[in-house]
């Protein structure tokens, strides 16, 4: 119950969306910590914590993590979006065939 508890009051303290009780997010807590760690959930929640897209639609609640092994296997592997730099040269066209194509 200790590590439930634990696991629950870091994801309070990671700004994610608040909605229910330790008890009713204990059970699911305790299936989840029969297969991974603490710090594995921790994780979890932090990598959720930093995804803009769940913060900006709303979808930061625990059921996110805990739900199954799957979802904690999601977001262990997760990492964050990154746009790829573009790299323009001045005077080339990008959107056009070369003129001696």
């Amino acid at each position: 119950m200790d590590d439930a508890r634990a696991v629950f009051d870091f994801y309070l303290a990671a700004g994610c969306k608040k909605l229910k009780r330790f008890e009713t997010w204990e059970p699911k807590i305790v299936a989840r910590l029969k297969n991974y760690t603490v710090d594995d959930l921790k994780t979890c929640i932090e990598h959720l914590a930093a995804s803009q897209w769940h913060r900006e639609n709303g979808w930061q609640g625990l059921e996110q993590v805990v739900d199954s092994d799957m979802r904690v296997e999601k977001w262990l592997a997760w990492q964050p979006r990154t746009r790829p730099s573009l790299h323009i040269e001045a005077g080339k066209s990008y959107d056009r065939k070369a003129d001696n194509e």
